[in-house]
């Protein structure tokens, strides 16, 4: 079996995004074009820690590609709660994000990488394959 062989087994998963863990040591969110609610997008968020910890990940790569942009109250909520909380109780620490076509889903999440970026190593590419490459890395 060649040495670059890993598996994925979705760990979460509703109608905004699946939830996978990666045996190459990160959860990765794959995001949908629904339009979701706070709660929604909450839980995806919480169950990812979850997952984090279980696995003794501490590493994300989000896709989103299909995403919809996310309310400025739910951008807040990432910054100031779900960071932080996801840093103390998984250590999380690396994120790679596969940015999105849509303008204001760009604007969006930028304007959250901005303030975590402080906490986290944070970096956005165009494919999957240039996150994994540098996820992978760190």
């Amino acid at each position: 079996m060649p040495s670059s062989f890993h598996f994925e087994s979705t760990c979460f998963s509703n109608a905004a995004c699946t939830v996978v863990c990666s045996s190459a040591g990160y959860v990765r969110l794959n995001w949908t074009a629904a339009v979701a609610s706070t709660f929604a997008l909450q839980q995806v968020y919480e169950q990812t820690t979850l997952a984090m910890q279980r696995l003794g990940l501490n590493k994300i790569l989000s896709n989103h590609a299909h995403r919809r942009p996310i309310s400025a109250e739910m951008q807040q909520w990432l910054a100031e709660v779900w960071v932080p909380k996801a840093i103390h109780d998984a250590n999380y620490g690396y994120c790679a994000i596969v940015e999105s076509e849509e303008a204001l889903t760009r604007l969006a999440v930028r304007a959250v990488g901005t303030v975590v970026g402080k906490q986290i190593s944070f970096r956005y590419f165009n494919t999957v394959a240039e996150a994994e490459e540098w996820l992978t890395a760190q």
